[in-house]
């Protein structure tokens, strides 16, 4: 099926209008923050002045947000008393830098136009905490003013008949004159005098400031030299102990590697001891057996010589058998026939 250009033509231009008015709906409709990235900040009102949903948020005249929630909330005052604050829930633009002092007020548009919310961003270096409320207030309207301005003009129009019945008195006129005359001398004489006297008491007290600053900034230089010589000081014992610190950790561990070789020298000599106690057993006990039976035969000898002499001269014809040498302690052990240490075996 073919298609003329005129209606091709016709279906793009369809389409751009459709798209067209879509976008405008969208943004005539509030709805342009759901294609940019928001962030939720609270401020706390006494009076919106009948502020709605939707309305404009500024910051220096140009529209960052809008607000999405009012409502209201019961506080408690430093007295105890309870009162009303006004919740103002915005979602404003998250790259939107608020300080910690950040403030709002509501405003108005024009001198009839609709109500909107100003953004101050604060000076303070500490950003705004996330969640914590801003305080906010409303500008003051034309309604207000003239309140305000309403008491002053009754006291004025007070004064002013009170002096007009005042005036109206020709004594009272006379006592007058007379009071302003001597308010006149009074004031003479405290320009001529009172009035030299004081300039001189504060040139003296300006001297004495002027002195007092100068003795602040030479104490102050003095502190301030003092702080760095002590801070100086405390990174150099810092360093020194740091140093002492790693040096002894290296003699510490030194120590612990000796201790190490000794404790292996001394395992080492044990072993060796047990190694020759174990090995020399035998040998050990023979010598001591031997030993006790020279000392037997040397105390028969002498037991022989005190009751004959003269066994020196023609010798001793008694034979003493020598005594069996003992088994093996091992093989006794293995024969199940084991005697306590200094009994013969087999007796």
């Amino acid at each position: 099926m073919e298609y003329r250009t005129t209606d091709i033509r016709t279906g793009l231009f369809i389409t751009f209008t459709l798209v067209a008015a879509t976008v405008l709906i969208f943004l005539m409709g509030g709805v342009r923050g759901a294609f940019r990235d928001a962030r939720e900040i609270q401020v706390l009102f006494d009076n919106v002045r009948l502020l709605e949903r939707e309305a404009p948020v500024t910051l220096g005249g140009f529209r960052v947000g809008e607000v999405a929630s009012i409502s209201r909330i019961e506080v408690t005052e430093p007295g105890g008393k309870k009162g009303y604050k006004v919740v103002v829930k915005m979602s404003v633009d998250r790259d939107l830098d608020l300080r910690s002092d950040a403030r709002a007020m509501v405003k108005t548009d024009g001198f009839l136009g609709g109500k909107f919310v100003a953004l101050t961003p604060g000076v303070n270096p500490m950003p705004l905490v996330e969640g914590k409320a801003i305080p906010g207030s409303a500008e003051i309207n034309v309604a207000d003013l003239m309140a305000m301005v309403e008491t002053p003009i009754q006291r004025l129009d007070g004064i002013l008949k009170a002096l007009e019945g005042f005036s109206t008195n020709q004594r009272n006129l006379d006592n007058v004159e007379g009071i302003l005359s001597e308010t006149h001398e009074i004031l003479n004489g405290i320009r001529e005098k009172t009035l030299p006297r004081a300039e001189g008491i504060l040139a003296v007290v300006q001297d004495t400031l002027r002195n007092a600053n100068a003795k602040m900034d030479h104490i102050g230089d003095k502190v301030e030299a003092t702080l760095d010589t002590g801070t100086r000081t405390v990174q150099e014992l810092g360093d020194t102990v740091r140093k002492r610190v790693g040096k002894l950790d290296g003699v510490l561990e030194e120590a612990m590697a000796v201790l190490g070789e000794v404790r292996t020298g001394v395992n080492r000599v044990a072993g060796s001891a047990d190694r020759i106690l174990t090995d020399n057993n035998r040998n050990l006990y023979l010598t001591l057996r031997n030993l006790r039976d020279a000392t037997a035969e040397l105390d028969r000898l002498m037991r022989k010589l005190r009751a004959d002499p003269s066994v020196v001269i023609w010798g001793d014809d008694e034979k003493v058998e020598p005594a069996a040498l003992p088994r093996d302690p091992k093989d006794i052990r293995t024969n199940g026939k084991a005697s306590r240490y200094g009994k013969e075996p087999g007796k």
